[in-house]
């Protein structure tokens, strides 16, 4: 509807609706090829790839709705796989490069999430890690495989959802964490979703 000066209302044309919705279509694609750019181009241009991962992760959690929410097994993995999926779709935008499932451990199946050499950083997205049972141990074994043939790792971040960091600070996480570090020389991070 629209309003006269004399405050009548008249009905738009039907095509009025359609091109209203394809109009905020295009903005919603616009931003979305925009949004990496942003990041690039605004105050974090000097920031780690890792750090600007972090911020990019944080921000599709953000627009993602009922991404805190837990959903259980099925829904929750088909969620969880339609996020990751967009952060190595903005990723590689964002970077100009893709940087995700890089098979740096050897000749197997297994990949770490990201792999940043310059700065000598392996990203996990463990999105669960506050969970009793998860992939912590597989991927700090990944790192140090990673490592030992010659690639440049130096630190391992984290990516999880609220309750992460505060787990990883238990007794058998911290134990392993202080003997990456102090044995191996390999610092772990964990980073909480925003």
């Amino acid at each position: 509807f629209s309003c006269t000066p004399n405050k009548t209302l008249l009905a738009l044309p039907p095509v009025a609706g359609t091109l209203t919705r394809g109009l905020a279509r295009s903005a919603r694609i616009l931003a979305h090829v925009l949004a990496p750019q942003s990041l690039v181009l605004g105050p974090w241009r000097h920031m780690q790839h890792s750090k600007k991962l972090f911020e990019l992760a944080s921000r599709i959690a953000r627009e993602t709705d009922g991404f805190f929410t837990t959903k259980g097994p099925g829904a929750g993995n088909y969620s969880t796989n339609q996020f990751i999926a967009e952060i190595r779709d903005q990723a590689a935008s964002l970077f100009g490069s893709d940087y995700s499932e890089q098979k740096i451990c050897g000749n197997n199946s297994m990949a770490v999430d990201f792999y940043f050499p310059d700065e000598a950083t392996i990203v996990e997205i463990a999105l669960g890690l506050k969970n009793p049972n998860t992939e912590f141990e597989k991927d700090i074994l990944k790192a140090l495989m990673a490592r030992s043939l010659g690639n440049k790792v130096k630190k391992l971040v984290f990516i999880c959802k609220p309750g992460g960091q505060k787990k990883s600070k238990q007794p058998g996480r911290s134990a392993m964490i202080d003997w990456l570090e102090n044995h191996n020389g390999l610092s772990v991070e964990v980073w909480d979703l925003e």
